[in-house]
């Protein structure tokens, strides 16, 4: 086999970049939609759990659920 026929092609390099170039967008978007969700999620929870007034657990369970959601997210 010549060298010639292992090579791709310039237009074959540049379709196959681009698909991998769209795979990784798609992963970067729903890498980040994830991430937001949790992050939103957790700063709901600090944010209500500073917001009781009469507190049935004690004041720190919330905000350690917050911080772990937070650092899950991560």
């Amino acid at each position: 086999m010549s060298e010639k026929s292992n090579k791709l092609s310039q237009e074959e390099a540049k379709d196959l970049y681009l698909k991998v170039w769209e795979k990784e967008q798609s992963y970067i978007q729903i890498r980040w939609t994830v991430v937001t969700f949790f992050i939103s999620i957790s700063f709901a929870i600090l944010g209500f759990s500073f917001n009781i007034s009469n507190p049935k657990l004690p004041i720190i369970t919330p905000q350690l659920v917050g911080c772990v959601i937070y650092w899950f997210a991560f």
